[in-house]
């Protein structure tokens, strides 16, 4: 008797920082393009064909993962040594983007000074900038998910914007342009005009 040989094969699956990423679906094919098998990535980020038996095979990203960028890059493989482990690694690009905020007064002049804060959905601090010269804050590689941002710190004169503005980054790199505008603190000033013995005087 002869036993057919087989092999089992690995990928693991990064993203451009070296993290796992888990969820993501692969799908092997022979090489008359027949499916043999498929697997999701776990995790520690690892797809596992067992027992595939001799002969070549290319694997492809059937699904990816929320969030990523997928790949039309084919694994190709070929069976040939008994119970050895074959093993690639394949990398996703995370969806990332960018928010501007244009912070004006009501004439719309731009404000410089003003400090704004990036939280994310478990209201955890990501990134904190301030408006420029030309009031605009701007905040860089923001990954996919959702987003709430505060003002955190008015500009010099004016009243703090107390509202929650809620974004969401789920195109790779789109930048999200958002306006806010701020009210100059005013009053009012009143004179009470008198003499040496405190009697009020008119028409002064």
């Amino acid at each position: 008797t002869n036993t057919k040989i087989k092999a089992n094969i690995k990928i693991n699956k990064l993203d451009q920082d070296k993290n796992k990423v888990i969820g993501a679906e692969f799908t092997l094919y022979n090489n008359e393009d027949k499916i043999i098998a498929t697997a999701v990535t776990n995790t520690d980020g690892i797809a596992l064909f067992e027992d595939v038996v001799y002969g070549d095979y290319y694997i492809k990203e059937s699904k990816t993962p929320k969030g990523y960028i997928g790949t039309d890059k084919n694994v190709e493989v070929r069976v040939e040594n008994n119970n050895k482990e074959y093993f690639y690694e394949v990398e996703n690009t995370r969806i990332k983007g960018v928010l501007e905020i244009s912070k004006t007064d009501k004439n719309d002049n731009p404000l410089k000074g003003a400090e704004f804060t990036v939280y994310d959905s478990y209201d955890k601090e990501i990134q904190k900038a301030v408006t420029d010269e030309n009031g605009l804050a701007k905040f860089e590689n923001l990954v996919y998910g959702s987003y709430y941002y505060v003002e955190t710190k008015a500009p010099e004169g004016y009243v703090l914007d107390s509202n929650i503005h809620a974004f969401e980054i789920k195109d790779n790199g789109v930048v999200l342009k958002e306006t806010v505008n701020n009210e100059q603190i005013v009053g009012n000033i009143k004179v009470v005009k008198v003499d040496e013995n405190n009697n009020l005087l008119a028409n002064a």
